[in-house]
């Protein structure tokens, strides 16, 4: 991407100090003396200036009420003062320029309260994100967050740059695009055979702001006819921000299928067919290519999967690169796949191995060999079980020397291991070559005095099972004694017998509680009646004498066997059971007399059983259910009760009046605890918004009202309980209306049946107020009307500022000027930093200054005196409001505002204009944009 270039400091700062004129001649030109004078004290000047550093940054898209969806920038920078005096960074001295446009810092847009996102691994709510004026003494350090909003769309993070502006100083300047960047610390390189894979890793920070580098970064990639990528992240590498990393996860599920949009992220390159993603691990490992050029040993942990069921989703780039080279191996030339053999890395090697083996074997058997010696174990298995492709007597007599080393003769530790996986490999290859001379080894491998190598081969049957098998394995089943049986049944019953259901019954009857215990497992798991009957009529008669196991009891849940009921009532007694999961089969198998006689000693239970039993006490909608419900509601304490989440949960299920009341008995308590659990707060008020009715919704204003602590919490969850008022469909309605269509008839008909429907949904009230204020000349009653609906809006939501304003504009357009003014001031100590609270206040004086002048006494000294005073206070308060971030579209609506009518008759306002928009004045007839109040 093209980079501005910026110009060398000490021009910059001469030109910005007027050191020297921009044009000179004859005698007046600068002595070359004096020039290098006037470039060092330039230089002394830069030296001093404010070293700025970014610390963290998060870019997203939000809807805000003034812009709908807008992407905004937050950025977490520092400050020093290299300066020998005081300095201070307001907010009006930070911007940014980006595609020829200069942003401001702003305050944090209204309507994003209760948002928090995670940076650099910490949450941040929004609403506590602002820019802070910084006074620093000379060598002081301090930091601040900056917003900006309107940053260009695209798949990319457009070109930023970040410039602080102070009057001692010429600006400072720095490439934001850059400085995250290099935070990435991407690296790139080719693997794979025919280094037709890009690995990329990234050993640094990846966020929401640097994906767009990584993204630039794979484009790059396609454009060289490369279109299987690999991202992993370096030794070094942080945790990546949350939401970026579930965008690369899904990216890599979708791969080859379909292309993943996403409006805060990048859309990959559809010519990148095959894209997969290694996920961060916070526990140390290996994570990268430690020698590209080397075939070495690369740690790959023993539960790796290498089957694709991931979707291209890694935990070990082992996986990654062998589910990448999979494909390869069949559209690569063979020639291309035995150089990747010789020459590659490690990974690429084994993977080269395990899949390219059917193409590779004939003609190729020695080289083949040769690698199940290799000094990398990974890469040694991976040759072992690429011999399962040949039959030739030299491979299968190789792999059965390898089944058959014995393994205790080895003393090193390391080697030892090294050794049993390449028995196991080996075992097997055997059970999956598709030639007959391996499959009869198997049978002897299964008869071995060994019981690994025994144990080993029978899993291997049972991953690999074969009909030919079956009789060989049941006469073999049969002369074994009942230990050796433990290992063969899995095997048996992976590929089948005729008599298998019989074996199987009778390996229940068994005394060795392994070989009953595997039996079980196996009929459970059988879809055929019989073996459910089986099961069945052995868990009968066992649980007559013996405590029922996990097993016994998921069957029981299962079928739902009543004949069960009472044998598992007599082991609740049973300490050494289970009791929770005993209760939750009883509980499920039992009818409502089942739970009513448990829930009669229901004191003897723990807090989780009793929970349990709640919850079929509910689900059968027993009266008792209330009864304990109550009782434990008024004794839980709000400090750290464990069971009071499972109670409100039981609560907000059952859906009635009765548990409203309980719930803000529970509120109550909670409120009033000094020592009280903030997340049992959060949850109770939860459940009180999800029920809405209007005792919950009271309930929650008291606490806005009257308790600080819990306010936040409450007002949240109320918030919550508006946005589900049948109302609301109606006030969306309205405010479309009003706003895309300018429609104000038909608004006011939608808000009408909002106010109607839902009297007390502060939306309604003000969307409805909103709207009589739209009228060009709307009536006295149209007024009162508006003025009872900002009125009751205020009651309802008092903190916010945009019911005060509305009040103030409706009663001074009422002719009660001062009463208007007062009810606006109302709110300007909560409203200190809110740029919309400023504009319309200056709207009030605006509509204030229009009656004035329509008074009979407009033209007397007294009452002009007024007027300029009014004009004078509305341009402060206008200043104010850009000071805290106005945004574009109201600095252009500023000029053709009706309510700023008789405010831009001001010289004060035409030098406000001149100040901030360059003086562009727009034409008065340019379309409206969306009213701020």
């Amino acid at each position: 991407m093209h980079r501005r270039q910026l110009f060398p400091a000490v021009i910059a700062l001469t030109l910005a100090l007027g050191m020297f004129p921009a044009h000179s001649s004859g005698a007046d030109d600068v002595a070359p003396a004096d020039a290098d004078d006037t470039a060092q004290r330039a230089e002394r000047v830069q030296k001093s200036a404010p070293k700025i550093q970014i610390q963290s940054g998060y870019l997203g898209r939000w809807f805000t009420e003034e812009d709908d969806e807008t992407r905004i920038l937050l950025l977490r920078v520092s400050v020093q003062n290299r300066h020998k005096e005081p300095i201070t960074v307001a907010r009006s001295a930070w911007n940014v320029t980006t595609e020829g446009r200069d942003l401001p810092a702003i305050s944090m847009p209204s309507g994003l309260s209760g948002v928090s996102i995670a940076i650099d691994g910490d949450r941040v709510a929004l609403d506590s994100v602002k820019t802070v004026t910084l006074q620093l003494d000379a060598g002081q350090k301090s930091s601040t967050w900056l917003v900006f909003k309107n940053i260009p769309d695209g798949d990319r993070l457009p070109e930023i740059m970040l410039a602080c502006s102070l009057p001692e100083f010429s600006k400072v300047e720095l490439d934001v695009d850059q400085t995250f960047a290099d935070r990435l610390k991407l690296k790139s390189r080719r693997t794979g055979p025919a280094d037709a894979i890009a690995l990329l890793t990234i050993d640094g920070s990846l966020d929401t702001v640097n994906v767009g580098t990584l993204a630039r970064e794979i484009d790059q990639i396609s454009a060289k006819q490369v279109c299987r990528v690999i991202v992993e992240f370096g030794q070094n590498a942080k945790a990546p921000d949350r939401n970026v990393a579930s965008w690369l996860r899904q990216t890599a599920v979708q791969s080859g299928r379909s292309q993943v949009v996403n409006n805060n992220f990048p859309s990959l390159p559809s010519s990148v067919i095959d894209f997969h993603y290694v996920t961060y691990q916070a526990a140390p490992r290996a994570r990268s290519v430690p020698n590209p050029d080397a075939v070495q040993r690369w740690p790959v942990p023993a539960n790796i999967s290498f089957n694709g069921t991931s979707r291209n989703v890694h935990d070990h780039l082992a996986a990654a690169v062998d589910s990448a080279v999979a494909p390869l191996c069949e559209v690569l030339p063979r020639e291309e796949l035995l150089k990747a053999i010789r020459q590659g890395d490690a990974f690429t090697t084994a993977a080269v191995l395990r899949h390219g083996a059917e193409r590779l074997v004939e003609g190729n058997l020695p080289l083949i060999l040769s690698m199940t010696k290799a000094g990398d174990p990974d890469v040694a298995n991976a040759a072992i079980f690429a011999l399962r492709s040949s039959g030739s007597p030299t491979a299968i007599n190789a792999l059965v020397g390898f089944a058959m080393f014995e393994v205790t003769s080895v003393s090193d530790k390391d080697a030892r291991s090294a050794a049993n996986e390449r028995r196991i490999a080996a075992v097997q290859s055997l059970a999956a070559s598709r030639y007959a001379t391996a499959h009869s080894e198997v049978l002897r491998l299964l008869s071995s005095e060994d019981p690994v190598l025994r144990t080993t081969t029978a899993q291997a049957i049972a991953a690999n099972p074969r009909p030919t098998w079956s009789a060989a394995l049941a006469a073999l089943f049969l002369k074994v004694d009942e230990s050796r049986q433990v290992e063969l049944l899995p095997a048996l019953a992976a590929v089948g017998h005729p008599r298998l259901l019989t074996i199987l019954g009778q390996c229940l009857a068994s005394k060795e509680p392994r070989l009953s215990s595997a039996a079980l497992d196996l009929l459970i798991a059988r879809p055929e009646p019989t073996a459910e009957q089986l099961s069945s009529e052995w868990m009968l008669k066992h649980l007559e004498t013996t405590s029922p196991s996990t097993q016994v009891l998921s069957f029981l849940r299962r079928t739902r066997d009543h004949r069960a009921v009472p044998l598992l009532l007599r082991h609740l007694e049973n300490k050494s059971v289970d009791r929770h999961d005993l209760l939750t089969t009883v509980l499920t198998i039992g009818d409502h007399r089942v739970a009513e006689q448990i829930a009669a000693d229901f004191s003897a239970y723990d807090t989780g059983e009793q929970l349990l039993i709640l919850k079929a006490l509910a689900e059968v909608h027993s009266k008792l259910f209330w009864t304990l419900t109550s009782s434990i509601v008024s004794r839980l304490k709000t400090s750290n009760d464990k069971s009071l989440e499972g109670v409100v949960s039981l609560l907000q299920k059952s859906e009635s009046d009765r548990a409203v009341r309980l719930l803000i008995e529970l509120l109550s308590r909670l409120v009033a605890d000094k020592d009280r659990s903030s997340r049992h707060l959060a949850v109770v008020c939860a459940a009180l918004a999800s029920s809405g009715t209007p005792d919950a919704r009271d309930a929650l204003r008291d606490v806005v009202r009257n308790s600080e602590s819990g306010a936040a919490t409450a007002k949240l969850s109320l918030s919550q309980l508006y946005q589900r008022s049948p109302a609301m469909r109606y006030v969306s309605r309205g405010a479309s209306e009003l706003q895309a269509r300018k429609r104000i008839s038909m608004a006011i008909l939608y808000l009408d049946a909002a106010v109607k429907t839902d009297p007390e949904l502060p939306a309604a009230r003000l969307w409805r107020g909103n709207a009589a204020l739209h009228i060009n000349r709307p009536s006295a009653e149209q007024l009162e009307q508006a003025q009872a609906d900002f009125a009751r809006y205020v009651d309802l939501e008092p903190d916010e500022s945009e019911g005060h304003t509305g009040l103030a504009l409706v009663l001074v357009r009422l002719g009660r000027i001062d009463e208007g003014i007062a009810a606006g001031m109302a709110i300007s100590e909560k409203a200190a930093d809110d740029s919309v609270y400023f504009y319309n206040m200056a709207c009030v004086y605006g509509r204030a200054i229009e009656q004035l002048k329509s008074h009979p006494d407009g033209a007397k000294p007294e009452q002009q005196s007024q007027i300029e005073l009014y004009r004078l206070q509305g341009v402060k308060l206008l200043q104010q409001s850009i000071d805290n971030g106005l945004d574009d579209s109201n600095l252009d609506w500023m000029q053709r505002d009706p309510d700023l009518e008789t405010i831009r008759k001001s010289p004060a306002f035409t030098e406000l204009v001149e100040k901030t928009l360059g003086g562009d004045l727009e034409d008065p007839d340019t379309q409206k944009p969306e009213k701020t109040q």
